[in-house]
């Protein structure tokens, strides 16, 4: 693997303990109440957490997208988790078509929940602001006030964390400005675990952390930073650039990178996974090449095989076999996941399934479920006709 965006991250991380104590109790707190999917997603919103207190020193802040495909997943739960963190939190439960002048007269965390349900009138209104204001850059709207109607400039760049039913109900456009955060109902044990009392265990936690990163805020203005220099944000920009092929994401990433590296070298590396990996769950849609050539190589991997079924995470071990691809640097050169392998799939509408292979029993792929996007979208080279072998019932 190719170490060398790992020297030069190491080369900027600072080490300091007191933002590394941060950053892990930030994350044991994140998981006292949420069961994620991953810890890629409590190590982002750890860093999230304390770039909501310096986002005026970057350029762009990218917003949290908190979704689920139903209700009492979790999603206001981890909403009023981050409330207790973030740098003074606006709650827009009901946002108004005035959200432009909120922003503009208030620094803080714009918390919305329930996008979902925002109603027809309101909804243009914040999408309009949503979709400028991750940039500090372009982050203005122009309005119209007064008697005389004259027009005015608002600022709307602020960190925001969005919260609400399905992927979906946010655009396209929306998504790639943001860092996706998908929670799934808890089981039955997992529920009994997380059943604890938030008041009562965030201000165990919160209120250090809070205190210590006003203070820290306090340090910071336009002409001195003693945390970081802009040198560093550049840095951790081609890092980024090394290591992830979406622009969009490099951009929203950068200032999460930075803010890591004021902890120790494992930290920042994790997090610049953490980033890599989350964000491509939103922009690896922007380059389906790469999808295709997925396919490519489940159809080779697949008439290799000598039974019709493969399990999930074989099948990536598999596609990870073949070293000319890109897939192989995918995760700090760890390869592509069984979870990437899904979200490639799932764009020819090829899903896993629970099946059976030997004595073992898991998800995986069926090959004759995926031979009608072979026909489709690789017809230049038709799959043979595919034998299935008989198979015991029971």
């Amino acid at each position: 693997m190719d170490t060398t965006y790992e020297d030069a991250l190491e080369s900027v991380v600072k080490d300091n303990a007191e933002f590394q104590n941060i950053f892990d109790t930030v994350v044991r707190l994140l998981k006292t109440f949420i069961c994620f999917q991953s810890d890629n997603e409590a190590i982002l919103l750890a860093n999230y957490v304390v770039s909501t207190y310096f986002y005026k020193q970057f350029n762009f802040s990218g917003y949290i997208h908190i979704y689920s495909p139903e209700p009492e997943c979790g999603k206001s739960t981890l909403l009023d988790v981050l409330k207790e963190l973030v740098f003074n939190p606006l709650d827009m439960t009901m946002p108004t078509n005035a959200i432009y002048r909120i922003i503009d007269s208030n620094e803080g965390t714009m918390m919305f929940d329930e996008i979902d349900k925002l109603d027809v009138e309101n909804r243009p209104e914040l999408m309009g602001v949503l979709n400028v204001g991750f940039s500090k850059r372009g982050a203005k709207v122009p309005k119209l006030v007064g008697a005389s109607f004259t027009p005015k400039w608002f600022n709307v760049y602020c960190p925001k964390v969005i919260c609400g039913i399905g992927q979906d109900a946010i655009s396209d456009a929306l998504r790639k400005r943001s860092f996706p955060i998908g929670l799934q109902r808890a089981t039955v044990q997992e529920i009994e675990m997380f059943n604890l009392d938030l008041p009562e265990i965030s201000e165990q936690f919160e209120y250090g952390v809070t205190l210590q990163l006003n203070q820290f805020k306090d340090e910071v203005d336009e002409e001195n930073n003693p945390f970081w220099t802009i040198e560093d944000y550049v840095k951790c920009i081609r890092i980024l650039r090394v290591t992830n092929t979406n622009s969009r994401a490099i951009d929203i990433g950068a200032p999460l990178l930075t803010i890591a590296t004021m902890g120790n070298l494992d930290w920042a590396l994790d997090t610049l996974n953490a980033i890599n990996e989350i964000t491509s769950k939103n922009y690896i849609d922007n380059d389906q090449s790469w999808q295709i050539e997925l396919l490519m190589l489940c159809r080779t991997i697949m008439r290799e095989q000598t039974t019709d079924k493969i399990f999930s995470n074989d099948l990536a071990v598999k596609v990870n076999d073949f070293l000319e691809n890109r897939f192989v640097n995918w995760n700090k050169g760890n390869g592509i996941n069984q979870n990437q392998v899904a979200n490639g799939l799932k764009r020819y509408e090829i899903y896993p399934k629970q099946m059976r292979i030997g004595t073992d029993n898991k998800r995986g792929y069926d090959f004759n479920d995926m031979l009608d996007a072979f026909a489709k979208y690789l017809p230049e080279e038709e799959p043979p006709e595919y034998k299935q072998e008989e198979v015991e019932l029971f």
